[in-house]
Parts: C-alpha cells; sequence; structure tokens
C-alpha cells in the first residue's frame, strides 16, 4: 500500500540527525548505501507493532546491505531507550535504531503516529514509500525488491542519457 501524502515522491528528503543504539549519530547520508536506503519511520517503540516492525528489518538487513539498500528505523524514544531495547533483543541488532524522543523526524515526515517505510535513493530523493495499519508488519520483500530495482533501474537510464546530451 503506498501513500500519497508527504514526503513527496521523486523529491529529496529532509535530512535528519539523530543517534543509533550505539550512541553514534547518523544522518540520511551517513546510512545510505550504494543503491540507497529503506528507512521504516516507527512510532513509539515498546508497541508490539513495532518490535514486530524491528524484527522484520533485523531477519532482512543482511540481504538489504549486500543489495546495496541498508535499512534503518527512526522510533519515538530517547537514545537510552533504543539502547536498553537493543540490549533486549536476543540477537545483536544489525541495523541502525534511530532515537527521535520528540518524534522530530515523524512531524517532519508529517508521519506522526503512522508506521512507514521509505526508499531513498544514493542521493537522498524518495522513490517509494509504504504506510501500512498496525495489522500489518510492513509490505512484502517482493515488493521493496521490485521497487529498488526499478528505482536504481530508472537512475541508471537517467545518468547514461545525462551523459548522451
Amino acid at each position: 500500500m503506498c501513500w500519497n501524502g508527504a514526503p513527496v515522491l521523486n523529491l529529496k528528503v529532509a535530512e535528519i540527525v539523530l543517534t543509533d543504539q550505539s550512541q553514534r549519530t547518523h544522518s540520511i547520508a551517513t546510512l545510505t548505501g550504494s543503491r540507497g536506503l529503506l528507512l521504516a519511520c516507527l512510532s513509539e517503540l515498546w508497541q508490539p507493532v513495532n518490535v514486530r516492525r524491528v524484527l522484520w528489518l533485523q531477519r532482512h538487513a543482511a540481504d538489504l546491505a549486500l543489495m546495496g539498500v541498508p535499512p534503518a528505523a527512526i522510533v519515538q524514544a530517547t537514545p537510552n531507550a533504543v539502547q536498553t531495547f537493543s540490549h533486549t533483543m536476543p540477537f545483536p541488532l544489525t541495523f541502525s535504531v534511530l532515537a527521535d524522543p520528540l518524534a522530530s523526524a515523524a512531524v517532519q515526515y508529517n508521519l506522526a503516529g503512522r508506521g512507514c517505510i521509505m526508499l531513498i535513493d544514493p542521493r537522498g530523493v524518495l522513490r517509494s514509500k509504504w504506510v501500512l495499519p498496525d495489522t500489518i508488519a510492513w509490505p512484502k520483500m517482493s515488493e521493496i525488491l521490485h521497487a529498488v530495482q526499478t528505482s536504481t533501474g530508472a537512475a541508471a537510464r537517467r545518468s547514461r542519457s545525462k551523459v548522451r546530451s
């Protein structure tokens, strides 16, 4: 399910600077891989649906990173809560979970109170997004893979056409 509200597809997303579970500071640029970034925006960290979403991201993190699209999640929680959360996981988290205690990123992206996952290309442009109800953890992985292939293929075509002109 794609949602047509803010942020707007094919426009650069607003920059964020947040701290992860290891107390490292990240921005969109530092999180982005060679083919982009899969950024999840979650509401409160300890809600069961958001725990499921973090587990979903963990399950797919290695494959996504190998594809050049590492995942990251923004959660409405303090840095200490995110660090505690990561220590309660039965395995170490292999992607950044970013603390956003005031939900400033969610407000900036017009996603307050909603779970969303966004595919951002290497230039910081939003290529796909999904906003799902609390009954569904995330879209099917096949949808995300298709979006990655479509957006990176389109970006390659744009680059080639600029070289020719």
